[in-house]
């Protein structure tokens, strides 16, 4: 087991790289670059992704995306070709496509592992409306660490509570199709959607699995029954001590744990 010292090392050398294949690319027509997600709000944990969100004052030139997502090919996650690293999931957005403020918002560009397969058998990224790009600039908005350019709060405008309650509804069906394979992800995720709804805070996964458990006994509005709750609490400290690094959370004996752990937690996001 790496020290959590050369862990550290690890993950700013590989920072530097992910910045240097966007500086290569976009120069100086990046108006804000910032870390989020784990490393801004809680640390980052065995598992987390660098989480990066560039914005730009205009869509990509063609051409753009492709080039960045060549260059992150060969330096994100276990399968990275140079130095296996975290894995990196890395959005471009268009200033002029998300200010003023609408929603759906629009990326320009998104690079994350799950995408890996599609963009090495040579897809060609493209820009689309995404609901769930509210999450992600509410949640950047909240908590991160700025690498270039402007402080973000500068150059977003905040994101509504009611259109971050719409880009949770809308990426939930798609969020419980990944569950099979995909276990403990899914359902912190679901944790984490839970919390945002009830709290308007975005909080590190193993702080959402903890609120969630505490409150799964309670009744209310979109609960189950008392098994039900009694599942999604068993797998969500199942799926949280993977995360921590704690214990080895496999799943291929709790299909069934993890299908009724995910009803109950996404009735609890509906409401």
């Amino acid at each position: 087991m790496p020290r959590a010292e050369d862990a550290s090392y690890a993950d700013a050398v590989q920072l530097d790289r992910v910045l240097d294949v966007v500086d290569r690319v976009l120069g100086d027509r990046v108006v804000s670059t910032v870390l989020y997600g784990s490393a801004a709000a809680g640390g980052l944990r065995r598992d987390s992704d660098l989480d990066l969100l560039v914005v730009v004052p205009t869509a990509l030139a063609a051409g753009d995306a492709r080039v960045i997502v060549d260059g992150l090919l060969p330096i994100s996650g276990r399968r990275a070709t140079i130095v296996p690293g975290r894995p990196v999931e890395l959005t471009v957005v268009a200033l002029d496509e998300v200010v003023p403020w609408r929603f759906p918002p629009r990326r320009q560009l998104q690079y994350g592992e799950w995408l890996r397969d599609e963009f090495a058998g040579g897809a060609i990224p493209s820009a689309n409306d995404d609901p769930d790009l509210a999450l992600l600039l509410a949640q950047a908005l909240g908590a991160h660490r700025r690498l270039r350019g402007r402080r973000l709060a500068d150059v977003l405008e905040p994101v509504p509570a009611a259109d971050v309650r719409r880009g949770i509804l809308a990426s939930l069906p798609a969020l419980l199709d990944d569950l099979v394979g995909d276990e403990r992800n899914v359902l912190l995720t679901l944790a984490r959607m839970w919390v945002t709804l009830e709290t308007g805070e975005f909080v590190a996964k193993d702080v959402a699995a903890e609120w969630a458990i505490e409150r799964l006994g309670e009744a209310g509005e979109g609960a189950g029954t008392v098994a039900a709750a009694a599942a999604a609490a068993e797998a969500l400290r199942v799926a949280r001590a993977g995360y921590l690094g704690d214990a080895a959370d496999r799943w291929e004996a709790r299909g069934d744990l993890a299908a009724t752990a995910a009803a109950e937690l996404a009735k609890r996001v509906r409401g």
